[in-house]
């Protein structure tokens, strides 16, 4: 009983996810300016090459879902690499298996907490 009502659930959801994802269409639109703040060790150059639009082009569906698709690739990439070189570490070399990920999790928390607390929106070496 309480499994069918689960069922029922779960099926109501993602009817109501779909019908969500598709009222909410993409309206194209044209790319007025763009602008790189707050960089310290990356060239805005390079942000730029990564951008799959110029100034002055259309922003469209299939162009954000490109994007959206690069992005997904790449994380999985970085993800896969980083399995990789964890089971690499624990093959070859003799580590602490648990303690070699909670410094790899600290590190995140350092990361994401410098990243959370910084200045926001003012640039610390202006770009002249």
């Amino acid at each position: 009983m309480i499994r069918k009502g689960l069922t029922a659930v779960l099926a109501a959801c993602a009817l109501a996810a779909a019908v969500a994802a598709h009222a909410q269409s993409f309206r194209p639109f044209t790319i007025k300016d763009i602008r790189v703040e707050g960089l310290q060790r990356t060239e805005p150059g390079t942000v730029f090459s990564y951008l799959p639009v110029k100034v002055g082009e259309t922003m469209d569906e299939a162009k954000a879902q490109s994007a959206l698709r690069a992005l997904y690739v790449g994380e999985a990439v970085k993800v896969g690499l980083v399995v990789l070189l964890f089971v690499a570490v624990l093959k070859v070399m003799t580590v602490a298996p648990l303690a070699m990920l909670a410094a790899y999790v600290a590190t995140f928390f350092v990361y994401w907490g410098a990243f959370a607390t910084a200045r926001r929106g003012t640039p610390r070496h202006p770009v002249s």
